[in-house]
């Protein structure tokens, strides 16, 4: 158990062995840090933080209900607007799929734009990542 400071809601583990996670009913996005013991506050730039995904060349995306967007933090704070209320993200290789509830959308996103966008439901809520066999077809 550790210290939070709020209402966890979604949590990830990331390279640096900092485990992010966001405070349900807030605009706050924290880290605790395994080693020191500690929770601090993570970079600013998110309204109402949600969920995450880690790309795989280690950089912590959330998704943020309150900007309509999602934020990737590396060296600098990367916002790439998706559309009302995106929940929950995961990676296919490079490309990150958004579930966008508020547009029934599921949206794409490689190298911090939008590059296909697939109509779905609204109130989409969850992105599940399947890997196929490559007999299958998936490379």
């Amino acid at each position: 158990l550790f210290p939070t400071g709020g209402s966890p809601h979604d949590l990830i583990l990331d390279r640096d062995g900092l485990i992010w996670f966001s405070n349900w009913g807030s605009d706050t996005l924290s880290r605790f840090d395994l080693t020191a013991g500690s929770t601090t506050d993570a970079p600013a730039g998110v309204t109402q933080p949600h969920h995450f995904g880690i790309a795989p060349n280690g950089v912590v995306w959330v998704s943020d209900n309150g900007g309509a967007a999602i934020v990737g933090f590396e060296a600098q704070t990367v916002t790439v607007e998706v559309g009302p209320v995106p929940h929950h993200i995961g990676f296919v290789g490079d490309t990150l799929v958004v579930a966008v509830s508020g547009a029934g959308q599921a949206v794409f996103v490689e190298g911090g734009r939008i590059v296909a966008t697939a109509e779905l439901t609204t109130g989409l809520h969850g992105v599940a990542v399947i890997g196929l066999p490559a007999a299958l077809g998936n490379e």
